[in-house]
């Protein structure tokens, strides 16, 4: 049989600043993460100033 390796993925949401602002501040996800062989990932959800998305793809089919 084959034999699968499931590790885990620490996906962490952010806060209402850029990455790079707070990336090394999780001093928790970085001390856990190895300890379970995880991949972290890290994701802004903010939408201000120049992050704003250009939605009008969405509106033209051309563009999808």
């Amino acid at each position: 049989g084959s034999s699968t390796n499931a590790n885990p993925i620490f996906f962490y949401t952010g806060n209402e600043s850029p990455v790079d602002e707070y990336v090394n501040n999780t001093g928790l996800i970085w001390e856990l993460a190895p300890k379970h062989n995880a991949l972290i990932v890290f994701a802004e959800h903010r939408y201000q100033g120049s992050s704003i998305p250009d939605l009008t793809a969405w509106n033209d089919p051309e563009r999808r």
